[in-house]
């Protein structure tokens, strides 16, 4: 974990699309991983669901974040209701939700 904190903590730009990531692995993700200075991150092509839209929705951590891909990630309403109304997410610029479940 600290490993990982470390690592993660110096960098701008994060591409983690087409990682299968579950939510499981993205809660813990965002749990452990210092994202203070993280700009940009692209999850797209993860089934990340509206239980992943949440988990980020809630994550402190993406405070800084000015772009967040989620393309087809199977994002619903709910999910992007959490993503618009996160306190966290304030910040972005760019939200790329396209091929996802928008209606």
């Amino acid at each position: 974990d600290l490993i990982l904190s470390e690592i993660i903590e110096n960098f701008r730009y994060l591409q983690l699309a087409e990682n299968r990531i579950s939510t499981d692995s993205l809660k813990v993700f965002c749990e452990r991983a210092d994202t203070t200075n993280l700009r940009h991150l692209d999850l797209s092509g993860n089934a990340l669901g509206d239980a992943g839209a949440q988990i980020l929705a809630e994550s402190s951590g993406f405070e800084s974040l000015t772009e967040l891909k989620l393309v087809s990630c199977g994002i619903g309403l709910v999910g992007i209701r959490a993503l618009a109304q996160s306190p966290f997410l304030n910040r972005l610029i760019r939200l790329d939700l396209s091929m996802n479940k928008l209606s």
